[in-house]
């Protein structure tokens, strides 16, 4: 298992990257998808979400490091109207969000699961 420092490596080199492939020109890269823009939002702060909770939850709370994700998002995308080649959009910050969440319920989900697989193995005193 990996540990929260590696987690964390692998955050902020994350964030290095979306914060560099936000902000070159887009001739720069060569996306297969270019057509499906949101889609690669999504993927990417769903991604940055999930390696954040692994590396910071606790002692900072789910719905913290989540905001914090979307924030960066947000300013990453106010940042693109300084440049000259690329530009902000709220719709590309609803999927960034959407990635965010995403991952907030399937790891919600996840929890119940294992919270009922193990008050199911439960043994009471006396049940032996």
């Amino acid at each position: 298992m990996m540990r929260n420092r590696h987690y964390q490596y692998l955050f902020w080199a994350a964030v290095v990257v979306i914060l560099v492939s936000s902000l070159i020109p887009m001739s720069a890269l060569s996306a297969p998808l270019a057509h499906q823009d949101k889609l690669q939002h999504a993927i990417a702060y769903a991604v940055l979400y999930f390696l954040a909770v692994r590396a910071y939850v606790p002692p900072y709370p789910n719905w913290a490091v989540g905001t914090i994700v979307v924030l960066l998002g947000g300013g990453i995308e106010w940042a693109q109207r300084f440049t000259a080649y690329r530009h902000g959009e709220v719709l590309d910050i609803l999927a960034n969000a959407s990635g965010v969440v995403l991952i907030a319920i399937l790891m919600k989900l996840r929890d119940r699961g294992r919270d009922q697989h193990s008050s199911a193995q439960k043994v009471y005193p006396g049940e032996e």
